[in-house]
């Protein structure tokens, strides 16, 4: 099998077989997942989210049995996830990284902020990863000047550029109370510069939409016409409208809309909407 063959030339583990069965005829298990994951690839978060609740139930589920504390998922339980479902290991930390930027709170540890990821960040994250995407392509599009007056790609800031900026270097910030008492303070006052642009993109994207639907609350075919002139399908401001309305509000505002679009669904949002308070003088 080609599969196989090349499975073998790359092997994605150290592991060794038992038994009588010849080395060329036994397959490891890290093995048997790599021809897996090659034979019936997973091609987007989409359809992982559909292997994980076919396989456990729910995501909840999923999350549940593969924690060891019930709270946060490392990237090594991660991994024995992925494999689980025939993915990868070498595709964990990438996969992990997108779901960690949708956390609660910034975890102790600095560096291993975007090597964990909470429950309830792993659970929306997926939950409303079609509106993710659909973030992240308006993000790109703010970020290389294709909106109406955005700021060119060298000046604009980005949620990734934010949670790498977050993510480094910030091992004693965050040692008392619950989460860290002086985090949020630490926080934006260590990434003042990367907040101060994202915060820019996100008045450009609130710009760009005709006045008559800023200032008031939208149902979900309003916000599709408000985004239509920006390129936004039905189907993604439908997206984007779910993920706003996370509270099932039966409505959303602009505001929140461009907050969950560059902030993400996590701790970066709410401090992203401080800093366009502070910009706006609000």
């Amino acid at each position: 099998c080609d599969a196989i063959s090349l499975v073998r030339k790359h092997p994605a583990g150290k592991e060794g077989g038992k038994g009588k069965a010849s080395k060329q005829d036994e397959l490891t298990r890290s093995e048997f997942m790599a021809v897996f994951d090659i034979v019936a690839p997973v091609q987007s978060l989409v359809q992982l989210r559909s292997r994980l609740t076919h396989k456990y139930g729910n995501l909840r589920a999923a999350f549940a049995d593969f924690s060891s504390n019930g709270k946060v998922l490392s990237e090594e339980e991660f991994r024995d996830m992925l494999l689980s479902v025939g993915i990868r290991a070498e595709r964990a930390s990438k996969i992990l990284r997108r779901l960690a930027e949708n956390n609660e709170y910034m975890i102790a540890g600095g560096r291993l902020a975007n090597k964990q990821v909470t429950k309830r960040a792993f659970v929306v994250s997926f939950e409303h990863i079609q509106g993710l995407m659909v973030a992240r392509r308006l993000r790109r599009l703010v970020a290389g000047g294709e909106m109406i007056g955005s700021r060119s790609s060298e000046q604009a800031g980005s949620l990734d550029a934010m949670q790498q900026t977050l993510s480094i270097g910030r091992r004693n910030s965050f040692g008392c109370g619950k989460h860290g008492s002086g985090r949020r303070t630490s926080l934006l006052s260590a990434s003042a510069e990367v907040f101060e642009k994202s915060a820019a993109d996100y008045k450009s994207f609130v710009g760009a939409v005709d006045p008559k639907y800023r200032f008031r609350a939208l149902q979900s075919d309003e916000l599709a016409r408000a985004l239509e002139p920006l390129g936004v399908s039905t189907a993604e401001a439908r997206a984007l409208y779910s993920m706003a309305d996370r509270n099932l509000a039966k409505s959303v505002c602009l505001d929140e809309v461009a907050l969950c679009t560059f902030g993400g669904l996590g701790f970066a949002r709410r401090l992203l909407r401080d800093q366009v308070k502070a910009s706006s003088g609000g």
